[in-house]
Order: C-alpha cells, then structure tokens, then sequence
C-alpha cells in the first residue's frame, strides 16, 4: 500500500495460483472516520470480491493515500476535496505510475478492473508504460476521467485495433459522485456520458444499489463475476 507518511508502495504477495485480474481502487479507501468509518481492508472498497481476494484468484494494488479524521474534520466538506486533490496528485504521480506498471509485469493476470480515479491511475500507466502482452481486457467502472482524454500510445491503439486488447468503458449518467467531479474540472467524465476514445467500447449499466450509488457495482457480485467470465 502506497502511504503519503512513507512514499513508499508494498505490492501484494502474488499466490501461485494464477490470479485471473487485477483491480484497482479508486478515492479514499485509506480514509478512517471516528465511529463511522474504518479504511477498506484487503478488498479495497470491491466488496463484491472479498472472496477472490482472499483466495488469492484477484490481486488489490494498493495506492489510496492513509488518512484518520477528527470528528470535526469529518464534518468539514473541504477535508474531503482537500483528501481528492491530494489522490489526484499521486494518481498523476510517475511513481505512482512506474510502481503499477512494475506490479503488471509482475503478476500474469489477463484482465484490469479499475474504479473511479484508479481509472486515472490506470490511463496514466497505460500512455507512459508498456503494457504487457498477457493483459487482454482492461476495464474502467466509472471512470473519473475526462471523456475526451486520448489514450496516446502507439502500441496500446494498435492492439486495440488489432483485437488483441479489449478496453470496456463502463457509464451510467445518474452517478452523483461523477456529476460532482464534473462540476469540479468543469468538463465531463468517462464514467458519466461515456469515453470518446475510439477503440473503446461504451457500456451503459444502470447503478442501482444505495447507498451509494458511485460504488454500485463494486458491491454487485453477479456483476463483478460477469465481468471476469
């Protein structure tokens, strides 16, 4: 787990079992709130896919900044957007980046299920660094990312075309939290109205499950099943 008091990332032990994905996480899975809240454990807010987790079938990467509240601090709507900038930063971080980059080469899982500003995390890794040829399918569960960012690579755009990656842009336009971060960038995200990205192909699933909506299918298991078959 990346920490902002270490700088320094601990990747996941990788089972022997062959894991079948990777997931990343997205905002504030390292947060802890007095009596209302503790940081995610190994799941990382997939809750959905606990049980593959803890088998060992999925591996987590870790990147969510740590951070305990006061019961004040709780109640101040600047503590969260202040916690936002600074995850904004460590996703566009090249250390950040390289250290994902490196934990991919390092695990032989096919498929990328990233969530929200892991999307961030996910895109930035994928324009600066080589992707592996075993990674078949990459997908971005309401992405907070800009719906006009291009993904820049050559050999990523080549493969797209080609059939050999699949990039699955998963949206639904009732996301609260993404209709928030628009208003904050004053552009649209990916996870909202869909990725302008040509290759990429638009999914619209409805988000259903209260009580947060942003995190739906995170906490839908014959969703998150479906999406490693």
């Amino acid at each position: 787990m990346f920490t902002a008091e270490s700088n320094e990332l601990h990747l996941c032990y990788i089972a022997p079992d062959m894991p079948s994905a990777i997931i990343i996480h997205g905002y504030a899975t390292g947060l802890g709130i007095p009596l209302l809240r503790k940081p995610f454990g190994n799941h990382a807010g997939f809750v959905a896919l606990n049980e593959q987790v803890t088998s060992g079938e999925i591996l987590p990467f870790r990147w969510s900044i740590d951070r305990s509240l006061s019961v004040w601090q709780s109640i101040n709507p600047w503590t969260y957007l202040q916690l936002y900038r600074d995850e904004e930063k460590l996703v566009e971080d090249q250390k950040t980046q390289s250290n994902l980059a490196n934990f991919f080469h390092q695990s032989p899982a096919k498929i990328i299920i990233a969530h929200s500003l892991g999307c961030r995390l996910l895109l930035g890794t994928i324009n600066n660094f080589e992707l592996p040829k075993h990674i078949k399918r990459i997908i971005f569960l309401q992405a907070d990312v800009y719906d006009r960012t291009v993904i820049s690579r050559d050999d990523i755009l080549v493969r797209l075309e080609e059939g050999s990656l699949v990039i699955e842009n998963y949206h639904c336009f009732w996301d609260p939290s993404l209709f928030t971060s628009s208003m904050i960038h004053r552009n649209l995200r990916a996870g909202l109205t869909g990725w302008e990205q040509p290759g990429v192909q638009n999914i619209f699933v409805p988000l259903l499950k209260p009580i947060n909506l942003h995190t739906s299918h995170l906490r839908d298991t014959k969703f998150c099943k479906n999406l490693l078959t």
